[in-house]
């Protein structure tokens, strides 16, 4: 995993989806690039805990937390300034799209093995030009 030293100082939120190992490990190369504030994701709460342990400032559960609406509280409506999807499912892939603010980067690191449609919304929310 390569990051540009320079952009990650910038960043003030970023999001690593779904916290398993590569979740974990993004975690620990966020805190060392200097990131200030990571929010974890995950529907296991033993996997949030370990995050947490990490050192990550938030976590959402989306099973009984709305994602969307979270990500908005956390960062005062913006989205985050970068997303690091690291599952590898179609769900992931798009929520990255929805949470990251106009202008936010987005690095995948799981792997779909199948073609993955963006809906109409997400799309716009990412690309669309207000």
């Amino acid at each position: 995993m390569v990051f540009h030293k320079h952009f990650l100082f910038q960043v003030t939120k970023s999001l690593p989806s779904w916290v398993r190992t590569i979740g974990l490990l993004t975690i620990q190369w966020l805190k060392i690039a200097g990131v200030k504030k990571i929010i974890g994701i995950d529907i296991q709460s033993e996997k949030l805990k370990q995050a947490l342990d990490l050192g990550v400032n938030d976590t959402i559960d989306p099973s009984v937390q709305d994602l969307e609406n979270e990500i908005s509280r956390i960062t005062d409506g913006l989205g985050v300034d970068i997303a690091m999807e690291c599952a590898g499912t179609k769900i992931t892939e798009e929520q990255c799209l929805l949470v990251t603010k106009k202008g936010g980067k987005i690095g995948f690191q799981g792997i779909t093995y199948s073609d993955v449609l963006i809906k109409q919304r997400a799309f716009e929310k990412s690309f669309a030009v207000n």
